[in-house]
């Protein structure tokens, strides 16, 4: 994600929270690492510090997990209202899914109306739509019904 969008969504009055012992290492340690192997990508910079990480003694660990003890105190004390609330970010590829599952539903319900009217309309019956809806679809809580008949409907 570019940083100019990643900008846009970060509100403005935004409290990062406090760096871990890891990242206070990693700061540190990045730019030896990039000088080190030049033309490696950020990914796989990440990867060599996690296993540098790894490879460190319990002794160099415990300075940095020290240091960020430290900087979690100077935290609090900066922002004492301050509360980590993870944000749950809901997956594009579910949602897409169920849209298209939902689609396909109505698609094929619209089919089975279709030939239930005709076999109605050759045996001369009266056949409703509510009377055919009961039996095609189950209301589902925390659903979207009309964004995905938006969608539905955008997509003829």
């Amino acid at each position: 994600m570019p940083s100019s969008k990643r900008k846009q969504c970060v509100p403005v009055d935004h409290v990062k929270r406090p760096a871990n012992s890891f990242m206070i290492w990693s700061i540190r340690e990045r730019s030896k690492v990039s000088i080190e192997y030049p033309g490696v990508n950020n990914s796989e910079i990440s990867k060599i510090l996690g296993n540098k990480w790894k490879a460190l003694s319990i002794k160099e660990r415990q300075k940095y997990k020290d240091k960020a003890y430290q900087v979690k105190l100077e935290h609090q004390a900066q922002f004492p209202n301050y509360i980590f609330r993870p944000t749950k970010k809901q997956d594009k590829k579910q949602k897409k899914v169920k849209q298209q599952t939902y689609i396909s539903l109505i698609l094929n319900a619209n089919k089975k109306i279709k030939v239930l009217k005709k076999q109605a309309n050759a045996k001369n019956d009266n056949l409703t739509l509510m009377n055919l809806n009961d039996h095609w679809i189950n209301y589902k809580e925390d659903f979207n019904y009309y964004e995905t008949i938006e969608l539905f409907y955008s997509t003829l």
